[in-house]
């Protein structure tokens, strides 16, 4: 017999992982081996959601394609869903018990006042007040994500509340549970899932937004969290316009729909614009030829990005669209600190001042602002004036 093979144990890994004593990439909210194995993946800490890059941006690279079934969770969770919609709205599960205290009160808070977080106005309301849940009544990934915006929408109204920590880790949860579910379905989707799994992509939006503020309320990891938020939103984007065929032709039609809109771009923002071009022409000496082409599509991304603001287009929307569209290796030297990719970001985040308050993306222009500036030489700081309103 030849000598037994040591798995390599997870200090910090998913409590799947420890317990089979393997290696865990500790990838949140769902690790790879948990997707592989399609088991539950929980952690014994909150932490910033971890998403790799694909070679390619692509359902098929984001996301495993697998005849599995759903993890055990998935049914585990099912056993609310009677809780949603009218009483004619029966779901046929048999040795399901009843939906518990905490999952009842999340039910009740989305249809209360979480929804409205998601609304892009007040005409698709309805949507996502109604709508959601009882599409949410066949497919327990989107009860998951409804469960989990809930959670954390919760959170921030209960800052002294002892249930904080329950909520947070409760969040956490159901928002792992739901990915790891959504993994499986993206390897097939069709006309009948595409619904549940649009609304989901949005949620889920929202919740990488929104977790990192209730589980991190300090801004040390703001640029670290924000980078993962743009991974997140580029794969939820790209599996939005996969289903947007089926989805312009059923009942969330109104969620896709964008009135004809003119690029108008503002004398400000125009100046804006063309000092961002002009201080990158002056400082290819220290990137080269290489990125200074990579930031000029990116700021011809923001000039885009600002005449659609200006023009009256939705900011979320439009903001999403050029997550989407600008080139990974932006985000890398973000994530690098390359100086002139964090001014180009820290004018990127102002756009959340243009937004109505709302309590998942508001925070984030203060919050990545500061983290900039403090990871900034005095020499970069001027150029990041306009965005920060941080230095007298």
């Amino acid at each position: 017999m030849g000598p037994r093979k040591i798995g390599t144990k997870s200090h910090h890994g998913c409590s799947q992982c420890k317990r089979r004593s393997v290696k865990c990439d500790e990838l949140r909210p769902i690790c790879t081996n948990c997707i592989s194995r399609a088991t539950d993946c929980q952690y014994a800490t909150s932490g910033s959601f971890i998403w790799k890059y694909p070679s390619e941006v692509s359902a098929s690279s984001s996301f495993p394609r697998t005849t599995r079934q759903l993890p055990n969770s998935a049914e585990g969770d099912v056993h609310c869903m009677s809780q949603i919609g009218s009483p004619q709205k029966t779901l046929q599960v048999t040795g399901i018990e009843q939906c518990d205290d905490q999952q009842s009160h999340l039910l009740s808070h989305w249809r209360a006042s979480t929804y409205q977080a998601i609304a892009r106005h007040g005409s698709v309301e309805w949507i996502w007040q109604h709508l959601v849940p009882e599409e949410s009544l066949s497919h327990p990934y989107l009860l998951n994500g409804v469960l989990a915006l809930s959670a954390i929408h919760l959170v921030t109204k209960t800052e002294d509340d002892p249930r904080r920590t329950a909520l947070i880790k409760a969040a956490e949860r159901y928002q792992g549970r739901a990915i790891s579910m959504l993994a499986y379905v993206i390897g097939n989707l069709n006309p009948s899932n595409c619904n549940a799994t649009f609304c989901l992509s949005s949620i889920l939006v929202i919740c990488a937004w929104g977790f990192p503020l209730i589980a991190h309320p300090t801004q040390d990891q703001s640029l670290d969290e924000i980078y993962q938020i743009f991974l997140l939103v580029r794969k939820m984007v790209h599996l939005t316009g996969i289903m947007t065929p089926w989805i312009q032709n059923g009942r969330l039609a109104p969620l896709i729909s964008v009135p004809s809109l003119i690029p108008t771009l503002s004398n400000h923002s125009r100046e804006v614009i063309t000092s961002l071009s002009i201080l990158n022409l002056e400082i290819q000496h220290l990137e080269g030829d290489v990125e200074r082409q990579l930031f000029q599509y990116t700021i011809d991304g923001l000039e885009t990005l600002f005449g659609t603001i200006d023009g009256g287009g939705e900011v979320v929307m439009a903001g999403s669209l050029w997550i989407s569209y600008t080139p990974p290796r932006f985000f890398e030297l973000v994530r690098e600190l390359r100086p002139f990719a964090l001014v180009i970001l820290a004018h990127y985040c102002a756009i959340f001042h243009r937004i109505p308050e709302q309590w998942w993306i508001s925070p984030w222009n203060q919050r990545v602002q500061a983290a900039i500036y403090s990871n900034l030489e005095e020499k970069w700081r001027g150029f990041i004036k306009f965005p920060t309103g941080l230095i007298p």
